[in-house]
């Protein structure tokens, strides 16, 4: 048997030794304990190679330990929970990279995907089945709403709701010629976007929508009131776009909704923009966009508000 001598060391030793024994034309004793030897040696070897010894953790078994206790979570790799709300918005040629599922902070999952084509082409395709499969936009809910969001068409973060909570959908760029997709499914509770008071579902806000351009991360956002007269939006992006352009990026929605703009200033890391319009009732709307970007950071923090003149005319 191979005993102490079992390993790749081990196996050179007793191959030298099964063949000293052949070469001196011993089909002895010493020459064929040799050559069981080494077989031997050879077939354990191999097999520390695939497989832990008893009383050992594999490799894997320590990274999935690792990660679930980093996540706080169970790590399922290759695969999504058995009866997963997602399990119908997959699609089928989608690469599965795994999924986690957590249950403290708020129970969700998280599934993991690699999809091939364009980043867009992706993203359609993903609200179509997630559509299909009984989710709803939550920019569908409230077509009423302005201000900065993070639900668009096209972007990287999106909201759906459905009956057993709503689903965020992020996209970011994995392997060549692969876009990375994120869904996470929270279970309905406090906190959902998807269960606004109805006040807040049918206020009448005249702010436009915005939405930060591709690759940016926002924080923050929606819309706040001061009586029926003072509407205003803020939100913090990620971006390292300068402030020049990314203050013509909304200037350039806000003026695709009906905003005439009136005047521009600013120097490099402040802008304002003013704009004005008269909407569908006949109220004159004035509007400023406010852009600042902290000395030394990738942050920049915007604004948009609004003030209802009065004397509207018809």
């Amino acid at each position: 048997m191979c005993t102490g001598t079992c390993t790749r060391e081990g196996v050179r030793v007793a191959g030298r030794r099964a063949g000293a024994g052949t070469e001196n034309g011993k089909e002895g004793k010493d020459g064929m304990n040799g050559i069981r030897k080494g077989i031997f040696c050879v077939c354990a070897v191999l097999a520390m190679g695939t497989a832990p010894l008893a009383g050992q953790v594999s490799e894997e078994a320590q990274l999935r330990e690792m990660i679930e206790v980093y996540v706080r979570g169970e790590v399922l790799l290759g695969r999504i929970p058995d009866g997963s709300p997602l399990a119908g918005a997959i699609p089928s040629d989608a690469r599965i990279i795994g999924s986690v599922e957590r249950a403290l902070g708020g129970a969700n999952t998280t599934v993991l995907l690699g999809m091939s084509g364009g980043e867009a082409a992706v993203v359609q395709r993903l609200r179509g089945a997630l559509t299909e499969a009984g989710w709803t936009s939550l920019e569908r809910q409230l077509p009423e709403r302005g201000g900065f969001t993070m639900v668009h068409m096209g972007s990287q973060y999106s909201v759906f709701c459905g009956e057993d909570g709503h689903v965020m959908l992020t996209t970011s760029e994995g392997q060549p010629g692969e876009v990375r997709v994120q869904l996470t499914h929270t279970r309905a509770g406090e906190g959902s976007p998807c269960e606004l008071p109805r006040a807040d579902r049918a206020m009448d806000s005249p702010l436009p929508a915005l939405s930060g351009p591709q690759g940016s991360r926002m924080h923050g956002g929606g819309m706040s009131s001061s009586g029926n007269r003072h509407f205003s939006s803020s939100a913090s992006f990620d971006t390292t776009l300068p402030v020049s352009e990314l203050t013509a990026h909304f200037a350039a929605q806000i003026e695709s909704q009906g905003w005439r703009q009136t005047s521009t200033q600013g120097d490099g890391d402040v802008a304002v923009r003013t704009f004005s319009r008269t909407d569908e009732r006949a109220r004159r709307l004035h509007g400023t966009l406010l852009i600042v970007a902290p000395p030394g950071s990738t942050t920049r923090e915007a604004l948009f508000s609004i003030v209802l003149l009065a004397g509207a005319s018809r």
